[in-house]
């Protein structure tokens, strides 16, 4: 089980602004704050993530708080809870002294004569950027995803993401399928 506790103090004297894309590379940004004055922040977040054999679950919560007079003082917040389990039955490794999570060791790759490590994950994920005077909207995202591990450094991700957005009091939705092949230099 890993749990992290993190504060981050700014002075925001150049200005702020928090903004998110759907978790999707090269998105617009769906909500957006925009840039207002703000004497500093205060941001708190918790995390923590347990794995039993080739299940996997975790998730964070992040809460910044402003200083912010001239939009009312606004809090801003966000959470993800993700799940995920490992169909061949490895384990995701775990590095106790920096505390994250390794890739997946393969047990016998496609290069052995294996057929690699299959994982199915899912995700919820939640981004708040209204309060008080601030209009930066509201975004929930549902993830589904499917990821091969052909060998230790090579695998293969394919994540349907479906969005809800309320921003500006009109509300919308999109789906899309984003497809990701990653290769580990070890």
């Amino acid at each position: 089980m890993h749990l992290g506790f993190g504060l981050r103090s700014s002075n925001s004297h150049e200005g702020f602004r928090s903004a998110s894309v759907p978790e999707f590379k090269n998105s617009p940004l769906f909500v957006d704050t925009g840039n207002f004055d703000a004497n500093g922040s205060l941001t708190y977040s918790l995390e923590t993530y347990w794995r039993k054999g080739p299940f996997w679950l975790g998730g964070e919560y992040v809460l910044t708080d402003m200083d912010a007079p001239a939009v009312g003082n606004p809090d801003f917040s966000g959470f993800h809870v993700t799940a995920s389990w490992i169909l061949t039955g490895e384990m995701r490794g775990y590095n106790h002294k920096s505390g994250v999570f390794n890739p997946i060791r393969v047990a016998k790759s496609v290069d052995q004569g294996g057929v690699g490590a299959w994982e199915i994950a899912a995700r919820w994920s939640e981004v708040d950027l209204t309060d008080q005077l601030a209009t930066g909207g509201e975004m929930k995202i549902f993830s589904l995803g499917l990821n091969w591990f052909l060998t230790q450094e090579f695998n293969v991700g394919l994540n349907y993401r479906y969005i809800n957005l309320d921003r500006f009091g009109v509300k919308g939705r999109a789906s899309g399928i984003n497809t990701r092949i990653t290769v580990f230099l070890l």
